[in-house]
């Protein structure tokens, strides 16, 4: 089984990396596996400080932060104006906003009915 490593970091290294990996396995040349070397910048647990990273660590991946490179990178590419990242940004809060709100209020489902989303047939 071929074996990939992809800076996670990168949207589209790994956007294609998981492509040819699909295209791979649609072709019947079977499975690939894809390592996704990125960073976790919280510890394992709400209750871990990480204080085990050495100082200077978590800003250097940070600055290399997936959402951030493919931000300046959009706007390098002329896709979206410096100005319209905010915007963008504020729609996509407004929206998980949104549906958080609607999963705090919503009623739990019945056993009944998480079953077909627990089990197949």
């Amino acid at each position: 089984m071929p074996g990939t490593v992809v800076d996670g970091q990168e949207i589209d290294a790994v956007y294609a990396a998981t492509r040819e990996a699909a295209e791979r396995a649609r072709r019947g040349d079977g499975p690939s596996l894809l390592e996704m070397k990125t960073y976790r910048y919280r510890g394992h647990s709400r209750s871990d400080p990480a204080k085990y990273r050495p100082e200077g660590e978590l800003d250097a991946w940070k600055a290399r932060d997936p959402i951030e490179l493919l931000g300046r990178k959009i706007i390098a590419d002329g896709l979206i104006g410096p100005n319209d990242q905010g915007e963008i940004r504020a729609e996509i809060q407004a929206d998980i906003d949104a549906a958080a709100e609607r999963a705090a209020t919503a009623r739990y489902p019945t056993l009944e009915e998480t079953r077909p989303y627990v089990y197949a047939d």
